[in-house]
């Protein structure tokens, strides 16, 4: 695993175990990674809209549009989907307190019952119960109304730290906030998944530790040698001579660059030091591609 790529396993990591949890909606999740699709204008106006629409919250926004209230720091594209996430339903499983009171949702005890006695005797599983939910209704109205309030966020270096005007700090979730940073700042959105992985899972998480060649090392034998993969400019020389004097292993330390007609001498080095016990350091294996693989 590449470091570039840890911050994007750990996101993924944490998202998944949050959607387990009911935590996130799905639909919050697809909007995140899809966007929104392109606007439908008066979605179920003509009584044909039977509910289907509310699980796509990815392909359906505002049917009357509003115009972009400061076109100086609010580009088109960023307020189209604050209009989208301001329409935006969503379906979020209810959590069973175990209470067995209350008659939300317009069932009977008794029809509750059946189900509840039908699913017993099939073995089946119960239908997790939902409700639709929208969490950004209202905020494009307060963009518009209070934008003084809004333009430090906009102009923000660092959106993703930086407390939501009005009850939008308290009442979006933390992953929602996610969506907010992606509609108004999505170059940000990196630094506001490693605060997002951090607040949930722990810094451990989104910070690097650094390479220490004594944890390498204690992974290696005979048969498994240690390979860096380097990235432009970096050269783990100097680490590794620095942890052969500690090993008192620098004067059995050879270091040979791989290049045009080195192949047999690489080859001598590495026969001397797997019957006496020394290291060797291939430099510069790009090169030699086709000895490498050589037994």
């Amino acid at each position: 695993l590449f470091e570039s790529h840890k911050l994007i396993f750990s996101f993924l990591i944490c998202s998944q175990i949050l959607l387990a949890r009911g935590d996130i909606a799905m639909d919050e999740w697809n909007v995140l990674l899809r966007g929104f699709g392109p606007k439908l204008d008066d979605v179920g106006a003509d009584g044909d809209d039977d509910g289907s629409n509310k699980s796509k919250a990815s392909s359906t926004t505002t049917s009357t549009s509003m115009p972009n209230p400061a076109s100086d720091i609010i580009s088109e594209r960023t307020w189209d989907m604050i209009e989208s996430l301001d329409a935006m339903r969503v379906m979020v499983p209810l959590k069973d307190n175990g209470s067995g009171g209350g008659d939300d949702d317009g069932k009977s005890h008794d029809d509750d019952d059946d189900d509840d006695g039908d699913d017993a005797a099939g073995g089946g599983e119960r239908e997790v119960k939902q409700e639709e939910r929208q969490p950004f209704k209202g905020m494009r109205d307060d963009m518009v109304e209070n934008l003084e309030r809004w333009r430090d966020v906009l102009s923000s270096d660092a959106p993703h730290t930086m407390t939501l005007p009005g009850v939008w700090d308290t009442r979006l979730s933390a992953f929602q906030k996610l969506l907010l940073v992606k509609a108004l700042r999505e170059e940000k959105l990196m630094f506001a998944f490693a605060r997002f992985v951090g607040e949930q899972l722990g810094r451990e998480f989104v910070e690097a530790r650094p390479t220490r060649m004594d944890e390498v090392y204690g992974d290696t034998d005979y048969k498994t040698p240690i390979v860096f993969v380097l990235s432009q400019g970096a050269d783990p020389t100097s680490i590794l001579l620095r942890f052969a004097k500690e090993m008192k292993m620098s004067e059995r330390l050879e270091v040979i660059s791989l290049g045009q007609g080195q192949g047999d001498n690489a080859r001598r080095l590495i026969e001397h030091a797997t019957q006496h016990g020394d290291w060797v350091l291939l430099q510069n294996c790009h090169l030699a591609k086709s000895w490498m693989p050589d037994p």
